[in-house]
C-alpha cells in the first residue's frame, strides 16, 4: 500500500508526507523500479529525517542487497557520521544487529585507501572530481566529492574513530592526531 508515493515522497525528501504514508499503512521497505529500497534512498540522498521516519516506521537497516550491501552499510560508504549514527540505532535505542567488523572494515578501508582513490576504485573512473564543502554534518563540515556520478563525503575517519570508540577500541593519540590532521580544517567533522 502506497508504496510508488512512499518512494515519490522520499525522493522529494518530505518527510512529512512520509511520516503520513507510513502512518497509513506504506511498507517502510518500499522498492523503487531500480531494486534500491526506500530507506537505500534516503541515504543515497543525505536525508537524515527522511531516513529517520523510515527507521520509525520499521525499515530494515540490515537487510541485505543483491550487492552484499545494506542500507547501514550503504550509509557507512557515504562517508556521513551523521547518517550512519541515524542508521545504527532504531526509534528506540537498540543498535542494529550489523557485526562491528563490518562496520569498522568498511569505514578503515574508506579512511585508509583515500576517499577519492576507494571512489576511483568503486566507480570504475578516471578524471577529474568535483568537491563541494557541506554544512551540517554534527555542526561540523566534510566535503563532497563526486566522480562518475558517485558521490561521497569524506567524513570517514570521522565515523571509523566514532566506532572505535563505540566498540571499545582505543587507538593511540598518534592515530587520532593524523586523522585529524589530514584534514587541516578544524571545523572539518573529523576532530569532532
Amino acid at each position: 500500500m502506497g508504496g510508488e508515493a512512499l518512494l515519490a515522497a522520499v525522493r522529494s525528501g518530505d518527510v512529512g508526507v512520509v511520516e503520513k504514508l507510513l502512518a497509513q499503512g506504506a511498507n517502510p521497505d518500499a522498492v523503487g523500479e531500480e531494486g534500491v529500497p526506500a530507506l537505500c534512498l534516503a541515504v543515497a540522498a543525505y536525508d537524515g529525517p527522511v531516513a529517520e521516519a523510515l527507521i520509525k516506521g520499521g525499515a530494515d537497516r540490515d537487510r541485505r542487497l543483491p550487492d552484499g550491501s545494506t542500507p547501514l552499510l550503504r550509509a557507512v560508504d557515504s562517508g556521513s557520521l551523521e547518517l550512519t549514527i541515524t542508521l545504527f540505532w532504531d526509534c528506540e535505542g537498540h543498535p542494529t544487529t550489523a557485526e562491528p567488523s563490518e562496520l569498522l572494515t568498511r569505514a578503515r578501508r574508506w579512511h585508509e585507501s583515500g576517499v577519492v582513490d576507494e571512489l576511483r576504485r568503486r566507480a570504475d573512473a578516471t578524471g577529474q572530481v568535483e568537491r563541494a564543502r557541506v554544512n551540517g554534518e554534527w555542526f561540523s563540515s566534510c566535503e563532497e566529492i563526486t566522480l562518475g556520478g558517485v558521490t561521497v563525503r569524506n567524513g570517514h575517519g570521522a565515523i571509523l574513530t566514532h566506532w572505535e570508540s563505540h566498540f571499545g577500541i582505543r587507538p593511540s593519540f598518534d592515530e587520532l592526531l593524523a586523522r585529524a590532521l589530514a584534514h587541516p580544517d578544524p571545523d572539518h567533522v573529523v576532530w569532532s
